[in-house]
């Protein structure tokens, strides 16, 4: 699949990023930039920014080919303009950034966006100015960039904040500043604000789905927002808006992926175990450990490869090391213990070492504790013996103490299936998560854990698998062997 900018830019496009690449390092490692030609990345980005915006009004975009370009095309965009000095002025420096930012969202780098967002200085917008015009745009910006921003729940309430606050102002300031207006002009600036007020809008809306997954009773906010844009759009067709409308084309795309990524979206209507558990990502005290949504590796194993609502016995999750592989499967283990609810099943999560199997058990507590009920996290020494500790908590007949989910080391749990120790629990083991899946290719530990998910597999008729690994040469069979079924 071609597209006539791109190929027509192909050649300065890998030239540019070459250049912005150099950039990044120099940042890093050195006290000073290279020299790069400023204009030749600044004319290239823009090329590559109309390019995603022919791409969006194509009515084909859902086309996989036509959507990975225009991903591509998107990050790349994103990766030119942040190397670019900012515009002293500070409503285009903001101007510029949401552009940039909206493409990154589009570019499946929205969290490299949030970061740099954070990290660097924020514009020093003229809020509060006499010049309607100036402040409407101001908030409009400000709220934008927070809203990809996501610092927390406080980015959520400021924008709620300035937009009621924006409000409130209108009938102050907007009949001066169009009163002021040339007759011949008029039109054109009302439609302009009226343009402007729709935006606010539907920053607003945003703001609250964001946090709340729900606006006004509806789930599904597409048509909320959709509405609001077609009006915008509309205006804009009748009146040329030149700095409007490829603007608001841009964040009509941007904030139709962050629905997407919304962790609210991807994990919507699995089971109550799962709500809740999103619930308290998203409140997690209103501080900026708050998680509003998914990585695009986690959206797509989640929701894009149906990993929530999939009826596979064994799943390979082959991704990078921190790529959000654990979230992954938090709600694969929510899953598997509302699935086994009557059986009352519980979920071994095998991790290599000790350290780790501390980690992920502090974790695990942590997270599933916000539960009601709370999910019982237990986990066990690699000893090789069960001691009578253990055997304690293994067998207790209390409905309110019984664990859901053990956490020990592959060695321990294959010493207690050899001591018959799912018959003594008395409840079936339902799923089984392996973390750094990759060592059953180790010479040393892959033998014995390949006989142990064999064992399991065999015996154990309710079993389910979850395999995490940043790397693994046979995904693909692996997943076929345990379950016959496909990597994600």
């Amino acid at each position: 699949m071609n597209h006539w900018l791109l190929d027509s830019i192909e050649e300065a496009r890998r030239e540019a990023l070459k250049q912005a690449i150099s950039v990044q390092v120099y940042r890093e490692l050195f006290d000073t930039l290279p020299n790069i030609d400023e204009s030749f990345i600044h004319r290239t980005a823009e090329a590559l920014e109309l390019a995603v915006l022919d791409l969006i009004s194509e009515q084909s975009v859902d086309d996989d080919s036509k959507l990975k370009m225009l991903r591509e095309a998107a990050a790349d965009a994103f990766r030119l303009f942040r190397v670019l000095p900012r515009s002293v002025d500070p409503i285009e420096d903001a101007t510029i950034r949401l552009r940039m930012s909206s493409l990154a969202v589009l570019g499946d780098m929205g969290a490299d966006v949030a970061r740099l967002l954070r990290e660097t200085e924020w514009p020093n917008l003229p809020l509060e100015s006499d010049n309607w015009r100036d402040r409407t745009w101001s908030v409009i910006l400000d709220v934008w960039l927070r809203l990809i921003r996501k610092q927390g729940w406080s980015d959520r309430d400021v924008v709620l904040e300035r937009i009621a606050k924006l409000r409130n102002s209108q009938k102050d300031f907007e009949n001066t500043y169009l009163n002021r207006q040339e007759p011949e002009q008029a039109k054109t600036v009302a439609l302009e604000l009226i343009c402007l007020y729709h935006l606010a809008k539907i920053a607003e809306i945003f703001a609250l789905f964001v946090t709340d997954g729900v606006v006004e009773g509806n789930y599904q906010i597409r048509q909320l927002l959709e509405t609001h844009f077609d009006r915008v759009f509309a205006i804009c067709r009748q009146i040329q808006m030149l700095e409007i409308e490829p603007l608001a084309r841009l964040l009509s795309a941007c904030s139709l992926q962050i629905i997407e990524n919304s962790i609210w979206t991807v994990t919507r209507a699995v089971n109550s175990r799962v709500t809740q558990f999103v619930h308290s990502l998203v409140d997690r005290g209103r501080g900026d450990k708050t998680i509003f949504d998914v990585l695009p590796p986690q959206r797509r194993a989640l929701a894009e490869k149906g990993l929530l609502g999939s009826s596979r016995r064994a799943v390979v999750v082959n991704l990078p090391t921190s790529s959000g592989k654990t979230l992954i499967a938090q709600f694969r283990i929510l899953q598997a213990l509302n699935q086994f609810e009557h059986e009352r099943g519980w979920v071994a999560y095998l991790a290599p070492t000790k350290a780790l199997v501390n980690q992920i058990t502090r974790q695990l507590r942590r997270d599933f504790s916000a539960l009601t009920p709370p999910v019982i996290v237990e986990q066990v020494s690699p000893a090789l013996e069960v001691d009578n500790v253990e055997m304690g908590l293994l067998q207790t007949n209390d409905p309110a103490l019984e664990f859901r989910v053990l956490v020990t080391t592959p060695e321990k749990l294959d010493l207690m299936l050899r001591q018959g120790w799912e018959s003594k629990i008395g409840r079936p083991l339902t799923l089984v998560v392996v973390d750094e899946a990759h060592n059953i290719q180790s010479i040393h530990r892959g033998l014995k854990l390949e006989l142990l998910l064999a064992t399991i597999n065999k015996e154990c008729r309710q079993a389910q698998f979850l395999l995490l690994t940043p790397f693994i040469n046979n995904a693909r069979e692996v997943a076929r062997w345990l379950g016959q079924t496909q990597k994600l």
